[in-house]
């Protein structure tokens, strides 16, 4: 016979099904984070699920206090950080439990490590230190804190700002799956930008229309029979048929909201390691691209104080994260962080300055290709971007060479946070999707569509999952076709059966020529607006095919909430 699991705390049915699947599947999750739930007593798993669950538990006075499971779950229960983890998982069973697998997950990893840097030969639960147990618990429940709250924010987008609108059943399925992806930097990241995003201010007005069988939404005169107020009804039959003939009769106004097609973003996938470096052969490569062993267009300084050109080799690759500046130029737009020294014409001369130190109306220097030479131009814009991954090359000699045709040295770091800021758009776009009961396409894109991630008008689990780890995966590559991205979403628009309104957000920041008819007239077929997003540039041809053209120069919380706003 099975022998009964015995748990330390009050009111527990431990032989429920119920009781027992909830704590067999925290070892299940357990070893889905690498750790080794076999080893987990059944009993312990429970209780901590437990005590995450119930707004009060109570120790049993029948458990023995000598049990280490028994520690585990008092000095649980005394935490001063349990509080805090708990306003997210009180009659939860979702984030119960797995906030219980992270917490003895990390348990099990603290405590093997004591293990094996004990002196003590013996190794017996009776003499276990109750204060090292304590610490134990204290430093692993701090760590839970952080994954519990990554995904109560993944949680609380994936349901649109709307708890509830997923089934929890759906959720349990997906469990590890979403802790997987609250543990990805990206993601963090991306969740961060639209953290505190609250439904009252996406300020979604639904549009409605007339319609006699609609709802009461007010009063108007007329001569409607179907839709009579009482007190028009009561009307003597002489004042009646007066005021029908003149359309004088009081109805009620009815009305139907709007219903509206999907809301697809086509999201532009070099968004991020896009600078252009001048080889030293002519051609340009991505900086994201460029090999140690490379090549490049060098510049040393004269003896005048001038930039002469010349070439160097890459000796090393970096990368880091920093906050990052967008310099727009009269040669293009460059993006530096803030330490990143520039060369600065002044003066007949050259000074070298940091990229945070640099004011519009500065000289910079652009490199003239025709020429073989650089030439100054003006500083127009300086803007703060945010913090994001940065790149950089080191060169063999004269640590000065070309990025987006603008002259910088290399000892800083460039790019940054478009591709991130670009994904917290399409999140934001999706929350929106769900409040107004629309489907929801996203798809990337460079030189050619990538797969098509598609959401119903009721989200499920799965399908949602799927968009997490869609955006959350794909990097910046390749180069930009735009015309064909807009072509391919108007006929999946367009083949998806649709008769409504729906709304294309195009999120880019590449420079290419729009075949204007060709596109116009699939975005009529498809009975779809145009909503273009064109981060720090411009694309007049873009500009002429939409119904509405937004030119990014700050990528941060608002004009994010101006973008998801777009209608």
């Amino acid at each position: 016979m099975e022998e009964q699991v015995r748990g330390v705390l009050k009111g527990i049915d431990y032989q429920n099904p119920l009781t027992i699947y909830r704590g067999e599947r925290i070892r299940r999750i357990i070893d889905f984070l690498g750790g080794k739930g076999e080893k987990i007593p059944l009993d312990l798993a429970i209780d901590t699920f437990y005590v995450f669950y119930l707004p009060f538990p109570i120790l049993s006075e029948d458990a023995d206090p000598s049990n280490r499971n028994y520690q585990v779950v008092k000095y649980l229960m005394k935490s001063p950080s349990l509080h805090s983890i708990k306003g997210k998982t009180l009659i939860d069973p979702f984030m119960s439990g797995l906030a219980a697998s992270v917490f003895l997950s990390e348990y099990e990893s603290l405590e093997a490590q004591r293990s094996r840097h004990s002196r003590s030969p013996d190794n017996s639960e009776e003499s276990r230190d109750a204060s090292e147990v304590r610490r134990i618990v204290e430093k692993a429940i701090v760590n839970t804190m952080m994954d519990v709250e990554h995904v109560r924010r993944l949680k609380s987008v994936m349901e649109g700002l709307e708890p509830g609108s997923i089934s929890q059943l759906s959720f349990e399925e997906y469990g590890p799956e979403l802790l997987r992806l609250a543990r990805i930097t990206d993601v963090r990241r991306i969740l961060e930008l639209i953290e505190g995003l609250k439904p009252w201010e996406l300020g979604l007005k639904k549009k409605s229309e007339r319609h006699k069988h609609g709802e009461i939404g007010g009063y108007e005169l007329g001569r409607d029979i179907e839709r009579l107020t009482p007190s028009s009804r009561i009307l003597p039959d002489e004042l009646f048929y007066l005021r029908f003939l003149s359309s004088r009769l009081l109805l009620y106004e009815k009305r139907v909201e709007e219903s509206l097609g999907p809301i697809y973003v086509l999201l532009d996938k070099c968004l991020d390691g896009e600078s252009l470096i001048e080889l030293s052969n002519g051609r340009l490569k991505k900086l994201r691209e460029i090999r140690v062993g490379d090549e490049v267009v060098s510049a040393k300084i004269s003896s005048k104080g001038v930039p002469v050109v010349s070439s160097a080799e890459v000796v090393k690759i970096v990368e880091d994260v920093k906050p990052v500046y967008g310099l727009k130029t009269e040669a293009g737009v460059l993006k530096a962080s803030g330490n990143h020294v520039i060369p600065v014409f002044q003066n007949s001369s050259t000074i070298l300055k940091q990229a945070s130190e640099i004011q519009p109306g500065e000289h910079l220097y652009a490199y003239d290709y025709r020429e073989s030479g650089f030439k100054p131009v003006r500083l127009l814009e300086k803007m703060m971007l945010g913090v994001g991954k940065v790149f950089d090359i080191r060169l063999g000699k004269d640590h000065i060479f070309t990025a987006n045709g603008v002259l910088v040295h290399n000892s800083g770091s460039m790019d940054g946070v478009k591709i991130t800021w670009a994904k917290a758009v399409a999140l934001g776009l999706y929350i929106r999707a769900v409040r107004e009961h629309r489907e929801f396409y996203v798809r990337f894109f460079d030189s050619q569509p990538y797969p098509l991630i598609k959401v119903g008008r009721r989200p499920k689990a799965r399908e949602v999952v799927e968009l997490m780890n869609y955006i959350a995966r794909v990097k910046g590559s390749g180069g930009t076709d735009i015309s064909r991205a807009l072509i391919t979403a108007s006929t999946d628009i367009r083949t998806g059966a649709s008769g409504e309104t729906s709304d294309i957000i195009l999120i880019t920041d590449g420079v290419d020529r729009i075949a204007e008819q060709h596109v116009s007239y699939n975005l009529k077929r498809a009975g779809a607006n145009l909503y273009s997003v064109m981060i720090l540039g411009e694309n007049p041809s873009l500009k002429k095919v939409s119904t509405k053209y937004f030119s990014v120069a700050r990528l941060g919380r608002s004009s994010a909430l101006k973008i998801i706003e777009v209608r």
